[in-house]
């Protein structure tokens, strides 16, 4: 072959066969489909946990919550039981860590310790986040999706063969992808990723990942016809301008409220730790939200439905509203607390809600007609 004829056999070959770049952005999608079809498994997961519990044992026991002929003083036996599974698996796979592993040590894996996530969080927090969230116990679903789809990213990077920075790139792409296909929210899960999983290192090769990953994941889901609002936020209209001190006031309330719920949940898991045996920690944490519940039913699981009842029917009583707020904190803190696997942005956004519509209720007592 002549060299010419080399020449451009070589550049064709080149020409046809996609560079590096072309390559991570397959990976990236590849990574966004992953993660996106794991989120179709978690979520029918924790259906399928929460119908064993609340339909099965719980129609064997007729509790019928908010029904007053139901058995509501057996609800506490089905977190209990939750946890109390969740406390087996512990002892049986005490290296699968099914409670253990926080966000706070995800980010640390990711930032200073290299990036490497074991594979088996991808099945360990699934099952702990489904049992706890499925059993009624409160907390939310943000932090596990953000763990496994993490953890994809980091398989898959290993799988692939790739260098250290790459791989933090395509342990983003999985949390994002795991955010978007949850909650709908492709943009903020690309915020999300960038700020908090890369600690806002910007880089504009991994910015452009993570949004094809991201994006991926919930074209996917729409494809699967498996989206849907967590939140049905209705209709507002403006009606003053001086609307605007209202929500002033509302910012500072809800401000003291972050700071309690912080303050009450550091202190609950103090507690926990000096006063309660570590095998024992989830089963008196299961028992105590679950005798919240009898009282408070509003507070089981993510909250979502509560929170969608209070905007349909938004006339509840201030003193309800902010007793909801207030019971929130408490079962969260004991949930999470005590080892259970869950996130905190997801009852944040309960517990701003609630003390939202109450701060709307009481603007109504004390001046009629101020808020629709």
């Amino acid at each position: 072959m002549s060299p010419d004829r080399h020449r451009l056999r070589e550049r064709v070959v080149t020409w046809l066969l996609p560079g590096p770049d072309a390559i991570a952005a397959g990976v990236a999608i590849g990574v966004g489909l992953i993660a996106g079809a794991a989120n179709l498994g978690f979520r029918a997961l924790i259906d399928g946990v929460e119908t064993v519990f609340f339909d099965g044992l719980g129609g064997w026991l007729e509790i019928r919550p908010g029904d007053p002929d139901g058995n509501v003083l057996f609800l506490p036996l089905l977190p209990l039981a939750g946890m109390a599974l969740l406390a087996l698996l512990n002892r049986i796979f005490p290296k699968a860590q099914f409670s253990e592993a926080s966000l706070d040590e995800y980010l640390e894996r990711v930032n200073i310790r290299g990036g490497y996530l074991p594979r088996r969080w991808i099945f360990s927090k699934t099952v702990a986040s489904a049992l706890t969230v499925g059993s009624g116990m409160s907390a939310g679903v943000e932090a596990p999706v953000v763990q496994i789809g993490g953890s994809l990213g980091s398989l898959v990077a290993r799988l692939v063969g790739t260098s250290s920075a790459r791989l933090r790139t395509l342990i983003a792409c999985g949390s994002a992808a795991g955010l978007s296909a949850t909650f709908g929210a492709p943009i903020t899960a690309v915020l999300f990723a960038q700020e908090i999983v890369l600690l806002g290192e910007y880089q504009l090769r991994a910015f452009g990942l993570i949004v094809l990953s991201s994006a991926s994941a919930v074209v996917f889901n729409h494809w699967m016809e498996s989206t849907h609002e967590v939140l049905e936020v209705g209709r507002y209209t403006w009606a003053y301008e001086w609307d605007l001190l209202l929500f002033g006031l509302l910012g500072v309330l809800l401000g003291l409220w972050a700071v309690g719920f912080m303050r009450i949940y550091y202190r609950i898991e103090d507690w926990l730790e000096e006063n309660v045996p570590a095998r024992l920690r989830l089963i008196f944490a299961g028992a105590t939200v679950g005798l919240l519940l009898i009282f408070f039913p509003w507070v089981s699981g993510n909250g979502y439905e509560t929170l969608n009842a209070i905007q349909k029917a938004p006339h509840w009583p201030a003193w309800l509203l902010f007793l909801i707020a207030g019971v929130k904190m408490v079962a969260t803190s004991f949930t999470l607390g005590s080892g259970g696997s869950g996130g905190k942005f997801v009852p944040a956004l309960f517990i701003g809600g609630a003390v939202g519509a109450g701060f709307a209720m009481l603007v109504n007592d004390l001046v009629p007609g101020t808020v629709d």
